[in-house]
């Protein structure tokens, strides 16, 4: 939809990256390693967490401590559904007739 509204601000259809929007690259969620890879890191669920682009790729071969970064996994905030009914995501850019039927078949519709 966003590529829909803004063609010449939110390009998908090429690989490289200067013709990406910087504003939609540091919102793409990759996996991150806690203890990086190339310093005996594992890739198994101790050691992953999910970072943004900028986060992943800015920190780079660093340690946390290097980088002068507190451990994610110190800072875990359970889910709550507090706020839920004032934001929508991005769901205000979707035509009318699909927010309701995206609404209708919701199991989580607003009370």
């Amino acid at each position: 939809m966003l590529h829909k509204l803004y063609p010449d601000a939110v390009r998908w259809t090429s690989a490289r990256e200067t013709d990406q929007h910087r504003g939609l690259q540091v919102m793409w969620m990759q996996y991150d390693h806690v203890l990086v890879h190339s310093r005996g890191g594992a890739t198994d669920m101790e050691n992953i967490v999910v970072a943004c682009a900028a986060c992943n790729f800015g920190r780079d071969r660093f340690t946390l401590e290097e980088m002068d970064l507190s451990d994610p996994r110190l800072h875990i905030r359970l889910p709550t559904w507090e706020g839920r009914g004032e934001w929508n995501g991005l769901e205000r850019l979707l035509p009318e007739s699909e927010q309701f039927i995206q609404a209708a078949n919701s199991p989580l519709r607003p009370v």
